[in-house]
């Protein structure tokens, strides 16, 4: 067996695994969301999806402004989907779905090997969540 293909095979050996621990870190992640903010829009939630991505938008809220707010609070996030990623134009895929194209932030979880605190930092994104909104929201005069 070749270099790469042992390799290939090592890597899948904990794939399914992974893929679990990302799903109930997301779920974790968009049920603390939920609870923050019932009226928050989750899209794809419920359907089968990447395990490791979480795409929202909450009402009366700015994305820029989440998205600076988030980043003062040290959570690295992204605005819109990833297909229309450093784009100004809405996502085509979003618009598909017949979802919101603007607004959204869009959070992406790392694999154990890259970021094995991803849980920690998932209940302290949970735990900031309110006091980041609520910031948003008074920045708009809401």
């Amino acid at each position: 067996m070749d270099d790469y293909a042992q390799a290939a095979r090592i890597a899948g050996e904990g794939l399914d695994a992974e893929v679990r621990r990302l799903e109930e870190l997301r779920n974790r992640l968009e049920a603390g969301l939920l609870a923050l903010a019932p009226d928050a829009a989750i899209f794809g939630y419920g359907a089968p999806r990447l395990p490791n991505t979480c795409l929202f938008a909450v009402p009366e809220t700015d994305a820029t402004t989440l998205l600076m707010s988030l980043d003062l609070a040290g959570v690295a996030v992204s605005r819109g989907a990833a297909c229309s990623s450093g784009k100004v134009a809405g996502s085509p895929v979003l618009a598909a779905m017949g979802a919101l194209t603007q607004g959204n932030v869009r959070i992406t979880l790392p694999l154990a090997a890259v970021a094995p605190e991803r849980e920690a930092a998932v209940a302290a994104l949970v735990e900031q969540l309110p006091d980041v909104v609520a910031t948003c929201r008074a920045r708009l005069g809401l």
